[in-house]
């Protein structure tokens, strides 16, 4: 038998079987449909440097590395391309550091466990904002954030000149509405950074607070929207 004829015999027999020679190679990629009510939820970890000043006789003051934390950024479809409007859907950071203080007279601990969060409205947006180029500026604040945990301090200072007291205290900031600064994106989308932002000022820790964020891409997935009002 003939080389072509062995070809047109299997052709034959796959046929019979209902088995098409198309099914014998690997299917091709579907692409993520775009447009319509199909929109980007990117993920991203988050790590950040929270700066402390005006704390008790400014033994607190200083930088310390938070984290880890997530924002979940949704964006509207252009062409294929994130792009247009921006919708921050969710934001949490884990605040966990411990401040040293020691003077010539107070030797003073004091050990930060809080989580912030942000409070999403009936939608489920945080906060609202658009994408020019690869930053993304912010039109409102983040919407409802706020800081709860423990606090807990020991040694001279507490107590005193706005220090927490002695032993384990609950945290409790906000909820209320705090401006982001821009996010500067990679040309990817990968990654992205939040310069030196103000967050919050309380008396009791007395200390003022401003974060700086970087953020790494771990999802993103392509999601049907209702809309809401």
């Amino acid at each position: 038998m003939s080389r072509s004829a062995r070809i047109a015999a299997v052709t034959l027999l796959l046929l019979a079987a209902g088995v098409s020679a198309r099914s014998f190679a690997a299917p091709p990629e579907q692409p993520v449909p775009l447009g319509g009510p199909c929109t980007w939820d990117l993920e991203y970890t988050l790590d950040a440097n929270l700066e402390l000043t005006d704390t008790p006789l400014g033994q607190g003051d200083g930088v310390v590395n938070i984290g880890p934390g997530r924002v979940v950024l949704r964006f509207e479809d252009k062409s294929g391309k994130p792009g247009g409007a921006v919708k921050m859907l969710d934001y949490r950071m884990r605040d966990h550091f411990t401040v040293k203080t020691r003077t010539l007279f107070w030797k003073t601990v004091v050990e930060n466990d809080t989580k912030t969060r942000s409070s999403p409205d009936k939608c489920g947006v945080s906060a609202n904002g658009s994408l020019a180029g690869n930053v993304v500026s912010w039109s409102s604040p983040v919407r409802g954030y706020r800081v709860d945990g423990t606090v807990k301090c020991t040694g001279d200072l507490c107590g005193k000149f706005g220090a927490p007291k002695e032993g384990t205290s609950q945290v409790h900031i906000g909820p209320s509405p705090v401006p982001f600064s821009d996010f500067t994106f990679g040309k990817d989308m990968k990654t992205f950074k939040m310069p030196r932002t103000f967050v919050t000022k309380t008396k009791v820790p007395k200390q003022t607070s401003y974060i700086a964020i970087s953020g790494r891409l771990v999802r993103k997935r392509c999601v049907p929207v209702k809309a809401c009002n």
